[in-house]
Parts: structure tokens; C-alpha cells; sequence
């Protein structure tokens, strides 16, 4: 199976599998974190129409976690990239300023082989500064995140 890119079809990137995702799921494992998928799965759960849906509500955050121990839940959204759409960073600020509080958090995972980095919103925002914005082939704004 291949990996999804920025290049990849919405048909395309059906049949290929999310790397990012897959990462996450085995880090999280690895250290015994309980996590429940929370977002939309498109890849075994897809909904016909998805991309008419309201863009908040497409992008959910992929993933839910809570610590007994800090008695916080946690929401985390999860990349395999480091090239963030701008439209994804609004909505991951909207959500945060709907649903997150000081006991339930929003946090970016961007996974990759090597490493997986965990930003919280206020810490992606900061890598914003002195970034170029650029666009992908089907017009779709983005930025590349200095990890």
C-alpha cells in the first residue's frame, strides 16, 4: 500500500494508508497510553458527501486520551507531515476556543519514523513566525513547520 500525499487523489489517498496515524497508534501503545479514535476514519469508516460537511466538524481531532492521574482529557490531532494547511491551523484554533478548557486540552502531533513532536496550539502558532506561505497543486494555502 502506498502512503498519502499532498500529490494523492481524495480517491487515491482511500486506498493508501496513514503513516502519521499508524505512528501515533504505536507510540502511544508502546508507552501504555489509552487513546480512543475521536475524528473521522476515511480510510475504514468513510462517510459519503464528507467534504460537504461543515469544515469544523471534518476536522475533528483524530484522537482522544484522558490521565486519571492529571484528571485531563486530551484531544490530539495527529499529522504526518510537517506542510500544515492554513485552513487546518483556523480550524484547530476554532475548536480550541470552542471546546478546550483548562482540563480538556488540544494538542499536534506531527509523527514521523524518527521522532513524534506534540505541540500544543500555542507552540505551533509561534513556529508560524517568519514561515512562507505556500500552495499546494490544488490551490490549498500551507506552511512548513520547523520541527
Amino acid at each position: 500500500m502506498k502512503l498519502d500525499t499532498n500529490e494523492s487523489s481524495y480517491q487515491d489517498r482511500q486506498g493508501n494508508i496513514n503513516k502519521g496515524e499508524e505512528l501515533f497508534e504505536k507510540w502511544m501503545t508502546d508507552h501504555s497510553y489509552n487513546f480512543k479514535k475521536l475524528g473521522f476514519d476515511e480510510k475504514t469508516n468513510n462517510i459519503d458527501g464528507f467534504w460537504l460537511m461543515h469544515p469544523l466538524l471534518r476536522n475533528l481531532p483524530d484522537y482522544i486520551t484522558y490521565s486519571k492521574e492529571k484528571d485531563i482529557l486530551t484531544f490530539i490531532q495527529v499529522k504526518g507531515t510537517c506542510n500544515i494547511k492554513i485552513d487546518d491551523i483556523n480550524n484547530w484554533n476554532l475548536f480550541e476556543s470552542l471546546f478546550c478548557n483548562d482540563k480538556a486540552k488540544l494538542i499536534i502531533a506531527l509523527c514521523f519514523y524518527d521522532d513524534i513532536k506534540f505541540y500544543t496550539l500555542k507552540k505551533l502558532n509561534k513556529l508560524l513566525t517568519n514561515t512562507t506561505i505556500k500552495e499546494f497543486h490544488d490551490g490549498k494555502q500551507y506552511v512548513t513547520i520547523k520541527t
